[in-house]
Protein backbone atom coordinates (compact mmCIF):
# COMPACT_ATOMS: atom_id res chain seq x y z
CA UNK A 1 0.00 0.00 0.00
CA UNK A 2 1.32 3.68 -0.69
CA UNK A 3 1.96 6.12 2.37
CA UNK A 4 -1.23 7.87 2.56
CA UNK A 5 -1.26 11.56 2.35
CA UNK A 6 -2.58 13.24 5.71
CA UNK A 7 -5.63 14.49 4.47
CA UNK A 8 -6.55 10.21 3.06
CA UNK A 9 -5.42 9.55 6.87
CA UNK A 10 -7.97 11.95 8.35
CA UNK A 11 -10.49 10.42 5.98
CA UNK A 12 -9.65 6.73 7.33
CA UNK A 13 -9.68 7.53 11.09
CA UNK A 14 -13.36 9.58 10.48
CA UNK A 15 -14.66 6.30 9.06
CA UNK A 16 -12.80 4.34 11.79
CA UNK A 17 -13.99 5.97 14.66
CA UNK A 18 -17.40 7.41 13.98
CA UNK A 19 -20.68 7.13 11.46
CA UNK A 20 -21.21 8.42 7.88
CA UNK A 21 -24.74 8.08 8.28
CA UNK A 22 -25.15 9.64 12.11
CA UNK A 23 -23.27 12.88 10.94
CA UNK A 24 -25.69 12.75 8.43
CA UNK A 25 -29.00 11.98 10.18
CA UNK A 26 -27.63 14.84 13.22
CA UNK A 27 -27.25 17.79 10.65
CA UNK A 28 -30.75 17.12 8.67
CA UNK A 29 -32.28 18.75 11.16
CA UNK A 30 -30.53 21.50 11.83
CA UNK A 31 -29.73 22.40 8.44
CA UNK A 32 -33.88 21.65 7.26
CA UNK A 33 -35.10 25.09 8.73
CA UNK A 34 -32.67 26.70 5.77
CA UNK A 35 -32.50 24.53 3.68
CA UNK A 36 -33.86 27.02 0.97
CA UNK A 37 -31.57 29.55 1.91
CA UNK A 38 -27.86 29.99 2.27
CA UNK A 39 -25.52 27.57 4.34
CA UNK A 40 -21.90 27.65 4.59
CA UNK A 41 -19.70 24.75 6.05
CA UNK A 42 -16.96 26.71 6.74
CA UNK A 43 -14.61 23.71 8.22
CA UNK A 44 -15.87 21.32 5.27
CA UNK A 45 -11.88 19.31 5.46
CA UNK A 46 -12.19 16.14 3.11
CA UNK A 47 -15.77 16.06 3.25
CA UNK A 48 -16.66 13.40 5.09
CA UNK A 49 -20.54 13.31 5.80
CA UNK A 50 -21.14 16.84 3.78
CA UNK A 51 -20.48 15.49 0.63
CA UNK A 52 -23.17 12.77 1.08
CA UNK A 53 -25.83 15.49 2.26
CA UNK A 54 -24.74 17.79 -0.79
CA UNK A 55 -25.66 14.71 -3.36
CA UNK A 56 -29.22 14.37 -1.54
CA UNK A 57 -30.81 17.88 -2.38
CA UNK A 58 -29.17 20.14 0.34
CA UNK A 59 -27.55 23.42 -1.24
CA UNK A 60 -24.36 24.01 0.73
CA UNK A 61 -20.99 25.92 0.03
CA UNK A 62 -18.37 24.45 1.45
CA UNK A 63 -14.88 26.35 2.65
CA UNK A 64 -11.22 25.21 4.19
CA UNK A 65 -8.49 27.50 4.97
CA UNK A 66 -6.38 24.03 4.00
CA UNK A 67 -5.48 23.43 0.44
CA UNK A 68 -4.72 19.76 0.88
CA UNK A 69 -7.60 19.19 2.55
CA UNK A 70 -9.99 20.99 -0.26
CA UNK A 71 -7.77 18.61 -2.74
CA UNK A 72 -8.61 16.15 -0.90
CA UNK A 73 -12.34 17.04 -0.78
CA UNK A 74 -12.43 17.38 -4.21
CA UNK A 75 -11.30 13.94 -4.97
CA UNK A 76 -14.09 12.82 -2.97
CA UNK A 77 -16.48 14.37 -4.44
CA UNK A 78 -15.88 13.70 -7.63
CA UNK A 79 -15.61 10.07 -6.20
CA UNK A 80 -19.05 10.48 -5.53
CA UNK A 81 -20.47 11.85 -8.50
CA UNK A 82 -21.06 15.16 -7.29
CA UNK A 83 -19.54 18.81 -8.18
CA UNK A 84 -18.51 21.04 -5.90
CA UNK A 85 -16.50 24.45 -5.95
CA UNK A 86 -15.07 24.64 -2.24
CA UNK A 87 -13.85 28.38 -1.41
CA UNK A 88 -10.03 28.81 0.41
CA UNK A 89 -11.00 30.87 2.96
CA UNK A 90 -9.75 31.70 6.65
CA UNK A 91 -12.51 32.20 8.86
CA UNK A 92 -11.03 35.54 10.46
CA UNK A 93 -11.89 36.32 6.54
CA UNK A 94 -15.42 35.45 6.28
CA UNK A 95 -16.83 38.55 7.35
CA UNK A 96 -14.51 40.23 4.75
CA UNK A 97 -15.01 38.54 1.87
CA UNK A 98 -18.57 36.89 2.02
CA UNK A 99 -20.42 39.28 4.27
CA UNK A 100 -23.63 38.76 5.99
CA UNK A 101 -24.47 35.95 3.08
CA UNK A 102 -25.22 33.09 4.87
CA UNK A 103 -28.81 32.09 7.03
CA UNK A 104 -26.26 29.07 8.58
CA UNK A 105 -22.96 28.61 8.91
CA UNK A 106 -21.72 25.28 10.20
CA UNK A 107 -18.36 24.66 11.71
CA UNK A 108 -17.78 21.14 12.58
CA UNK A 109 -15.42 18.40 14.41
CA UNK A 110 -14.50 20.34 16.89
CA UNK A 111 -11.74 22.65 14.41
CA UNK A 112 -12.86 26.57 15.46
CA UNK A 113 -10.26 24.93 18.71
CA UNK A 114 -7.54 24.72 16.60
CA UNK A 115 -7.89 28.35 14.65
CA UNK A 116 -4.71 29.26 13.57
CA UNK A 117 -2.28 26.25 15.01
CA UNK A 118 -3.88 22.92 12.77
CA UNK A 119 -0.32 22.81 11.66
CA UNK A 120 1.82 24.23 14.28
CA UNK A 121 3.82 21.64 16.62
CA UNK A 122 2.00 23.70 19.28
CA UNK A 123 -0.57 25.77 20.11
CA UNK A 124 -0.29 29.42 20.68
CA UNK A 125 -0.91 31.24 23.88
CA UNK A 126 -3.44 33.30 22.55
CA UNK A 127 -7.40 32.77 22.87
CA UNK A 128 -7.70 35.82 20.99
CA UNK A 129 -7.52 33.44 17.72
CA UNK A 130 -10.71 31.99 18.59
CA UNK A 131 -12.45 34.89 19.15
CA UNK A 132 -11.06 36.20 16.01
CA UNK A 133 -12.31 33.24 13.90
CA UNK A 134 -15.75 33.55 15.22
CA UNK A 135 -15.96 37.31 14.58
CA UNK A 136 -14.94 36.73 11.18
CA UNK A 137 -18.04 33.75 10.90
CA UNK A 138 -20.20 36.01 12.61
CA UNK A 139 -19.87 38.64 10.29
CA UNK A 140 -20.67 36.36 7.27
CA UNK A 141 -23.91 35.36 8.53
CA UNK A 142 -27.14 37.50 7.67
CA UNK A 143 -29.37 38.88 10.27
CA UNK A 144 -31.61 36.10 11.87
CA UNK A 145 -29.13 33.72 11.05
CA UNK A 146 -27.38 30.95 12.74
CA UNK A 147 -24.08 29.28 13.53
CA UNK A 148 -24.09 25.38 14.75
CA UNK A 149 -20.79 24.81 16.21
CA UNK A 150 -19.20 22.24 18.72
CA UNK A 151 -16.04 21.94 20.88
CA UNK A 152 -14.96 19.10 23.53
CA UNK A 153 -17.37 18.70 26.30
CA UNK A 154 -16.40 19.79 29.53
CA UNK A 155 -17.71 16.24 31.33
CA UNK A 156 -14.98 14.72 29.48
CA UNK A 157 -12.24 16.88 30.95
CA UNK A 158 -9.57 15.33 32.88
CA UNK A 159 -6.90 17.28 34.41
CA UNK A 160 -5.24 14.40 36.01
CA UNK A 161 -4.85 11.62 33.31
CA UNK A 162 -5.35 11.82 29.58
CA UNK A 163 -8.46 10.71 27.75
CA UNK A 164 -7.72 7.54 26.29
CA UNK A 165 -10.21 6.18 23.26
CA UNK A 166 -9.00 2.98 21.84
CA UNK A 167 -11.21 1.85 18.88
CA UNK A 168 -12.79 -1.42 17.82
CA UNK A 169 -10.78 -2.21 14.76
CA UNK A 170 -13.26 -1.56 11.13
CA UNK A 171 -13.37 -2.27 7.46
CA UNK A 172 -12.45 0.63 5.60
CA UNK A 173 -12.56 1.09 2.11
CA UNK A 174 -12.45 -3.10 2.58
CA UNK A 175 -8.99 -2.38 4.70
CA UNK A 176 -9.06 -3.55 8.47
CA UNK A 177 -8.02 0.06 10.29
CA UNK A 178 -7.54 0.06 13.68
CA UNK A 179 -7.33 3.89 15.68
CA UNK A 180 -6.01 4.30 19.59
CA UNK A 181 -6.13 7.91 20.47
CA UNK A 182 -5.24 10.13 23.71
CA UNK A 183 -6.29 13.35 24.56
CA UNK A 184 -4.48 15.69 27.53
CA UNK A 185 -6.02 18.60 28.97
CA UNK A 186 -3.61 21.11 30.77
CA UNK A 187 -5.14 23.52 33.02
CA UNK A 188 -2.71 25.21 34.01
CA UNK A 189 -1.49 26.58 30.22
CA UNK A 190 -4.86 25.58 28.88
CA UNK A 191 -4.12 23.76 26.29
CA UNK A 192 -5.47 20.66 24.90
CA UNK A 193 -2.84 17.73 23.32
CA UNK A 194 -4.65 15.39 20.81
CA UNK A 195 -2.31 12.18 19.64
CA UNK A 196 -3.39 9.79 16.91
CA UNK A 197 -1.94 6.07 16.29
CA UNK A 198 -3.58 4.27 13.49
CA UNK A 199 -2.70 1.23 11.70
CA UNK A 200 -4.02 0.60 8.70
CA UNK A 201 -3.80 -3.02 6.74
CA UNK A 202 -0.46 -3.44 8.59
CA UNK A 203 0.90 0.08 8.01
CA UNK A 204 1.27 2.48 11.14
CA UNK A 205 0.51 6.49 11.05
CA UNK A 206 0.37 8.88 13.82
CA UNK A 207 -0.26 12.32 14.21
CA UNK A 208 -0.41 14.99 17.34
CA UNK A 209 -2.19 17.83 16.88
CA UNK A 210 -2.45 21.02 19.70
CA UNK A 211 -5.60 23.05 20.48
CA UNK A 212 -7.15 25.40 22.94
CA UNK A 213 -8.77 24.06 26.12
CA UNK A 214 -12.05 26.03 26.56
CA UNK A 215 -14.59 25.41 28.80
CA UNK A 216 -18.90 25.68 27.53
CA UNK A 217 -19.51 28.55 29.99
CA UNK A 218 -16.50 30.46 28.53
CA UNK A 219 -17.11 29.71 24.57
CA UNK A 220 -20.91 30.66 25.41
CA UNK A 221 -19.53 33.87 26.62
CA UNK A 222 -17.26 34.61 23.83
CA UNK A 223 -20.30 33.71 21.48
CA UNK A 224 -22.73 36.05 23.45
CA UNK A 225 -19.81 38.93 23.32
CA UNK A 226 -19.20 38.64 19.60
CA UNK A 227 -23.36 39.29 19.27
CA UNK A 228 -24.64 36.37 19.44
CA UNK A 229 -28.36 36.81 20.76
CA UNK A 230 -29.23 33.45 21.81
CA UNK A 231 -27.16 30.46 22.56
CA UNK A 232 -28.77 27.17 22.55
CA UNK A 233 -26.77 23.66 23.91
CA UNK A 234 -27.68 20.25 21.92
CA UNK A 235 -27.78 17.53 24.54
CA UNK A 236 -26.12 14.54 23.23
CA UNK A 237 -23.96 14.33 20.34
CA UNK A 238 -25.15 11.40 18.15
CA UNK A 239 -21.72 11.86 16.10
CA UNK A 240 -19.14 11.55 18.92
CA UNK A 241 -19.74 11.36 22.58
CA UNK A 242 -17.07 13.93 23.63
CA UNK A 243 -18.44 16.90 21.85
CA UNK A 244 -20.58 19.58 22.65
CA UNK A 245 -23.05 20.99 20.23
CA UNK A 246 -24.45 24.95 19.95
CA UNK A 247 -26.81 26.71 17.81
CA UNK A 248 -25.84 30.42 18.29
CA UNK A 249 -28.15 32.62 16.99
CA UNK A 250 -27.80 36.24 15.37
Amino acid sequence: MQPLSFPAQIDYYLDAVSCRSSLTESLKPIIEPYKNGSILDCSVGTGFGVIELIKSGYNIICSDACENMLNRFTKNSQSMNTTTSPLKIKWQELGCKLPELFDLVLCRGNSIIYSDMWDNTRADDDINEIINSLEGIYRSIKDGGCLYVDIPSDKFFDFEAPMVLNHNEKQVNCLPVRVDEKITHNKETNKRKWEVEMTIAGDKYSFTKYSHLILEQDFKNILIDIGFKKIEKIEGCKFREHYCEFIAHK
